[in-house]
């Protein structure tokens, strides 16, 4: 379980000090689908990079009881490395085997003769496959989708879907979204971020009708949290 007890993160931009999260709370377990909804720059990033080690709290705390992925579709490559390389580097990491790894997403991608070519001569597909490949072929407790965008034909977004679908029957998947339809049809819980706060709905229809009640997409609420990246 990953889990934050009376999280606040605070950034600051040219002197100026923005509330992203104010004393929030919330839990994210194995075997429940968790979305994150929110606007761009509504604090949805700044979640997700709590769940994944890659910031911490100004104030509270986030607490690890499982192994987490870093956010798939982010693309995180050493552009000057090959695929094979980027693979092996992500095993060392996260403590997989690197041969298994590389013929698991070899298998997943289908990248051929790709797989010893640099990352920085790849096509926005291949990368964008290459993307969720590599998280979705590792054994990780928790899963972390920071929107669904998939590169390659409908077959290759397919896999993703199965692949998915396989995985939330044991591991916790945590989906940030601004998309609040893709969000209800993927989640079993969910979340709206914003304005500084984290609010859990067990209905995901009523994050939905929350959401789109507040308003959280409008541009007062951009201006609060411009400090967030998307």
């Amino acid at each position: 379980m990953i889990s934050f007890h009376d999280v606040t993160k605070i950034e600051t931009n040219r002197k100026r000090e923005t509330v992203i999260l104010d004393g929030v709370d919330a839990v994210f377990e194995p075997g429940v689908t968790t979305g994150i909804l929110g606007s761009p720059k509504s604090g949805k990033s700044t979640v997700i990079n709590l769940i994944c080690r890659d910031d911490r709290p100004t104030y509270g705390q986030v607490v690890h009881d499982m192994t987490v992925s870093w956010p798939i579709n982010s693309g995180r490559f050493q552009a000057n490395l090959t695929v094979r390389d980027n693979i092996r580097i992500a095993a060392l990491l996260y403590g997989a085997h690197p041969p298994d790894l590389i013929r698991a997403v070899n298998k997943f991608a289908e990248l051929g003769k790709s797989l010893d070519a640099r990352i920085s001569t790849l096509d926005n597909i291949s990368r964008a496959r290459l993307a969720f490949a590599i998280p979705l072929s590792m054994n990780f407790e928790c899963y972390v989708i920071d929107e669904m965008v998939a590169g390659g034909d409908a077959e290759f977004k397919s896999r993703i879907q199965d692949r998915i679908a396989t995985l939330q029957k044991r591991a916790a998947i945590v989906f940030a979204t601004k998309n609040p339809r893709l969000m209800a049809s993927m989640c079993d819980v969910a979340y709206t971020v914003g304005g500084g706060r984290l609010t859990r709905y067990d209905d995901v229809n009523q994050a939905v009708a929350a959401f789109n009640a507040a308003g959280l997409g409008n541009a007062q609420q951009l201006r609060q949290a411009d400090s967030d990246e998307e």
